[in-house]
Order: C-alpha cells, then structure tokens, then sequence
C-alpha cells in the first residue's frame, strides 16, 4: 500500500477551471451592436452575474473599444480598468467579421473570458481553461457525437443509442441522407467499439489467458486504424 502522498490524487487539486464557469464575452453577440452603433448592452454570466458592456466613442468603422463592469446577483458593482479592442474585418462579399483582440497574445479570437482570481479578459489559451466536453469519457463524447448524428436525420425523433439508423425523411435527397447515415454509421461504430473496450475493463480480469488475449488484440487493431 502506498503511503501518503502516494499516487495521482494530487493531480485532483490542480484541475484547470471550465471555460463555461467563468465570465465570458462572445463576440457573436455583440455583432449586431457594433453595426447599429448601440452604446452599452448586457450579457449574462453562467453564475447569473450581469455584465455590462460600453462601447467607447472613440471608436473608427471597422474597431471597437469595450468597457465592461459586472454587477453580482446581489446588486454588488466591479468596474473593470481594462479595455478590449474589437476588429472589424472586411468580407469579400460584404459586411463585416468581429473579432475581439486578446491583450495577452496579440491574437483574434470570438470569445474572451476572465478568470475568477483576475480582473482582465484573455483568451482561453492565456488563461488556462478547458472545455467541459474535455472532461467526458470517451463512451461519452461517442455517445454525443451519435445522438449528434441521429438528430441531423431525424431532429425530433427520439434518440435511440442501441437502435438502427433512421429512415430518410421525406423531402430529403438521397445523397444528403446518404452523407449523413454514413456518418451515422461511423459513429455508431465507434460508440459500440468504446462500450466493448469499457467492458473489456471490468471483465478482462475474469477470463482466461487466452480470452483477453482476443479481447486486447482486437482493441488494439481498432486503435490502429
């Protein structure tokens, strides 16, 4: 047995923060701001903390300069001292793509977010976040990606994970349903291959030599490919 301090269970403590548990300012919804030349907005936070948002006056046609300030849920106001650039890039075939500029690397990029223990907005890879669907297990991320792939076919019929492939809709070319239950048909594949390799797991210590042998060297030619 170990003693204490042994093992990996340290590594708990230092898990990165989810990018969906802090502020965070999506570029996507303010678009439509820049183009009207509307002066403040608000987004909601995932903590239910508002954030409001003043576009200074200084701006020219194709930038944008922000300035937030939250206010909790319990009426509590923080004014943010940094400003973040926005920037318009042209289209060829016209309008405008935004993009906000992050401070700390000098990169575009659509969403911003601010860390619990700092005051500034920097992109998610200054700021050390992940996603949350990097915390999944891999039977879980094939799992959605094939509720994914049945939705595309039929989006309100009832995902059925252990079922057959939808029937083509009406109204729905041939080669769009042939696209999308070849893809249905990958991702069905890999989800039984992350079910199987998950119960290999548990029973692999069960069976004889031989048996997971088999099992293993069929896991491994999966891996493979």
């Amino acid at each position: 047995m170990g003693g204490p301090g042994s093992g990996r269970w340290h590594d708990h403590q230092r898990r990165k923060t989810r990018s969906d548990a802090v502020h965070a300012i999506d570029v996507r919804s303010l678009a439509a701001a820049f183009e009207r030349g509307t002066q403040r907005g608000m987004l909601r936070s995932p903590s239910g903390d508002a954030l409001h948002v003043w576009i200074l006056a200084d701006a020219t046609p194709d930038s944008r300069r922000l300035l937030f300030a939250a206010q909790s849920r319990f009426g509590s106001w923080h004014a943010f001292a940094e400003v973040v650039e926005a920037l318009g890039v042209r289209q060829p075939f016209g309008g405008r793509r935004w993009w906000l500029v992050c401070a700390g690397c000098g990169r575009r990029r659509v969403a911003l977010f601010q860390a619990a223990s700092s005051d500034r907005f920097r992109c998610r890879a200054c700021e050390g976040l992940v996603y949350s669907t990097q915390r999944l297990s891999p039977k879980v991320r094939a799992a959605r990606r094939l509720a994914r792939a049945v939705r595309l076919i039929a989006p309100r019929a009832p995902v059925d994970l252990e079922g057959c492939c939808p029937f083509r809709p009406p109204r729905m070319h041939r080669s769009t349903y042939a696209r999308l239950k070849a893809r249905w048909e990958r991702c069905s594949e890999a989800y039984e291959w992350e079910s199987l390799s998950r119960l290999a797991r548990f029973i692999g210590p069960y069976l004889p030599t031989d048996g997971r042998a088999t099992i293993n060297a069929a896991l491994s030619e999966r891996r493979s490919r």
